[in-house]
This record gives C-alpha cells, structure tokens and sequence, in this order.
C-alpha cells in the first residue's frame, strides 16, 4: 500500500521543515511548497490525500477541488 500523500502549503521555512521532517519521520509521502502560488499549481497538478497549508491573504476564497 502506498504512503498516505500530504502537501504542506507554508511560507515560514524553518516550520515548513519541521512539519515535513515530523510527518515524513511517520512514513508519510511529503511535498513542500513555500508559497501559495506554487501550492496551488502543485495541488492542481497532483492529487494529495492531504493539504495542510497556512493562511495567505491574497487568497481570499478557497474553493474545494473536486
């Protein structure tokens, strides 16, 4: 069975690690993004059991992705 896939969405580094070191230290399939912009891109391209992301002001309205 294939590792549960989580993107983690979070501009502060240091934290982002953390997370990602954390969960993959669980066995979880982990990808990292450092901004919205390129969170979006990447939950759009890939699909993720999981997307635990910070909050961005620019984005105003979040829409769940079918």
């Amino acid at each position: 069975m294939d590792a549960t896939k989580i993107l983690i969405i979070e501009d502060d580094i240091t934290l982002n690690k953390q997370i990602a070191a954390l969960l993959k230290d669980r066995g979880f399939d982990v990808h990292q993004c450092h901004d919205g912009n390129q969170g979006l891109v990447t939950a759009l391209r890939e699909r993720f059991d999981l997307i635990l992301l910070d909050v961005f002001p620019r984005f105003t309205e979040l829409r769940r992705i079918p």
